[in-house]
């Protein structure tokens, strides 16, 4: 993809539970309160549902650094 190198995605972790991210290559990030993770938008990822709390909340940005 052109340009990719340039564009990242940022995940802001709204509240805290037991889900999180995971990465491809094995990284689990979990979602804590008012934290993040700024990771290559060509990053492979998926998102864990929880099972603590009725709702995981969090935003993602997708942007180009110009």
């Amino acid at each position: 993809i052109n340009g990719i190198d340039d564009s990242y995605t940022f995940i802001y972790y709204v509240n805290t539970n037991n889900g999180g991210t995971q990465i491809k290559d094995g990284d689990f990030i979990p979602s804590v309160k008012n934290t993040g993770l700024l990771m290559k938008s060509d990053t492979v990822h998926s998102s864990v549902v929880q099972t603590d709390t009725n709702i995981r909340l969090n935003m993602n940005f997708n942007f180009k650094v110009v």
